[in-house]
């Protein structure tokens, strides 16, 4: 059986001095929830959002990371 897998797109991204964070995002025709890490070549599930989001911004100020706008099902 060969697994198919759907790209994820219309997420925001934050940079850490040592991971990539991703929030949220469009897959299989839904919005997504998930806030993951990409870190040593590993992803890490780090919580979920409040509720589904894509197409939205992030911008990281003070050790801090917001995220605006985008489209869910809020």
């Amino acid at each position: 059986m060969i697994k198919v897998y759907f790209r994820i797109y219309e997420y925001a991204v934050a940079s850490t001095p040592s991971s990539v964070i991703y929030f949220g995002g469009y897959e299989e025709w839904k919005s997504i929830d998930r806030v993951v890490e990409y870190q040593n070549l590993k992803w890490n599930l780090l919580g979920y959002l409040a509720s589904p989001r894509h197409a939205h911004c992030s911008i990281k100020m003070d050790n801090k990371i917001y995220l605006f706008g985008g489209r869910g099902t809020t």
